[in-house]
């Protein structure tokens, strides 16, 4: 900055296993999540701006036999490093409007299921720049709040959010995806601007 140009540096993500657990996300079984890292370690290092950084991170994969706008019209998805655990929670919309969520613990290399709150406890955050919706479903009585927003788009925004999910609390990384406006033609131009591809 201010003037572009290129980075060039390496991203290195480091964890004890993968893990080889595989969910459904639509009825159908025509797309799955695998929680492959839910807890690693990440450095980032620029070669010519002399920038480093380290942290925790999370890895993960879908798959799926059509266009992810086929199946879903929105989802929410949270990750939360607890003491002893990464809380994990899906929450997707499918196109005819049915709510699926999967909500796993990931606690010593082991995928360990519990109980989110229902759909009914899905609450509304602040919009983003875009307008673009915020939610997530959080225990009754505890309102979740907005600490950081992370990056805003269109269709999709990421965040830091203090909730409380299954009767723990804490920060988590989560991200909100609107797959009709993500195929909405505005969307769909801008998309080369924001996210080009290599030839």
């Amino acid at each position: 900055m201010p003037v572009p140009r290129a980075l060039k540096g390496s991203i290195k993500v480091r964890f004890e296993k993968a893990l080889r657990v595989a969910f459904p996300l639509d009825r159908q079984g025509k797309h799955s999540w695998r929680p492959l890292a839910p807890r690693s370690r990440v450095e980032l290092a620029f070669d010519h701006l002399k920038l480093r950084w380290s942290g925790d991170g999370y890895l993960d994969m879908n798959h799926g036999s059509e266009p992810l706008e086929a199946a879903f019209s929105r989802w929410s998805w949270s990750r939360m490093h607890l003491g002893d655990r990464t809380r994990l929670l899906y929450d997707l919309t499918e196109s005819d409007g049915r709510s699926h969520c999967v909500a796993v613990d990931a606690v010593d290399g082991e995928i360990v299921p519990y109980e989110a709150p229902g759909v009914e406890s899905t609450v509304s955050l602040r919009r983003g720049l875009w307008g673009m919706e915020r939610w997530t479903r959080s225990d009754p009585g505890i309102e979740p709040t907005l600490v950081k927003a992370l990056e805003d788009a269109p269709f999709y925004t990421r965040s830091l959010i203090d909730a409380s999910i299954g009767e723990r609390r804490g920060l988590m990384v989560h991200e909100s995806v609107n797959l009709r406006r993500f195929v909405s033609p505005v969307v769909q131009t801008m998309l080369p601007f924001r996210m080009p591809r290599l030839r």
